[in-house]
């Protein structure tokens, strides 16, 4: 396979991934319009199971053909064969059957939608002939809406109560002062030749290696030299990304 090709692939499969609001599958939606069709497939041909009213919340899982597929509202009905089908209590029943197809209407004609293993538990809503009308188990069925009457739900931003905002401007306050009360390097220092001096008069020595340059006080900064003290102050911005930094001295005190 050429590189071109196997690129292109890549390319297809990302997009098929996400949707047409930019959104990676699952994602929350609403029903933008009144009386919208729940269908068993993706197109008018297949079998309408239930009608969305407006504003109706709606998880996304995947699109195909102009259709968006969607976990379906739990009071949706789907219909399961009787003869699989043991009643444990009145309204409901365990499956006796391995792999029991769900359908959208009762009869072996009818679209398969998803199927149940031995043993789970059902909610029987109604009764008609030799089929039970139930409530799917989440997760067990899904259903197609065409997409445009989907409408992208983007996720609430959730709201800090007062008091708890409160507690956290606190902390940040604290952690602020903490900061400003806290060296910015620690090593010792020595002054730099005169060839260097336009970066700084003075440099911070870590491990006898050159980490930081120093402008500030010269005459503090001498009156520490060959001396391993705490620094206080702020780092250079133009310097802070390439280079050796050079820090805005602006306290010096002693390690004893």
């Amino acid at each position: 396979m050429s590189k071109i090709l196997a690129g292109l692939i890549v390319t297809i499969l990302f997009f098929a991934c996400q949707n047409s609001y930019g959104q990676d599958f699952p994602f929350s939606g609403r029903i933008n319009s009144d009386n919208i069709n729940l269908r068993s497939g993706p197109n008018t041909n297949y079998e309408s199971l239930d009608s969305l009213s407006k504003n109706t919340k709606v998880k996304v899982v995947a699109e195909k053909f102009g259709w968006y597929k969607i976990a379906p509202p739990k009071s949706t009905a789907y219909f399961i064969s009787a003869d699989y089908v043991k009643k444990s209590s009145p309204g409901e029943g365990i499956i006796t059957g391995d792999n029991v197809n769900i359908r959208a209407k009762p009869g072996l004609s009818a679209t398969i939608i998803g199927s149940l293993k031995q043993g789970v538990k059902i909610e029987i809503k109604n009764v008609h002939g030799g089929w039970y009308e139930i409530y799917a188990p989440e997760n067990s069925v899904y259903a197609w809406v065409f997409k445009k009457f989907i409408t992208y739900d983007p996720p609430a931003q959730e709201e800090i109560p007062p008091k708890e905002e409160k507690q956290l401007q606190v902390s940040i306050t604290k952690l602020r002062a903490k900061a400003a009360n806290s060296p910015i390097a620690s090593g010792k220092i020595k002054p730099m030749g005169i060839f260097f001096r336009r970066k700084g008069s003075h440099k911070l020595m870590i491990n006898d290696e050159t980490a930081y340059y120093l402008k500030g006080d010269k005459k503090a900064l001498n009156r520490f030299a060959g001396y391993r003290v705490n620094l206080y102050g702020k780092i250079d911005p133009d310097t802070a990304n390439g280079g050796i930094p050079v820090i805005e001295v602006e306290r010096i005190e002693p390690v004893q």
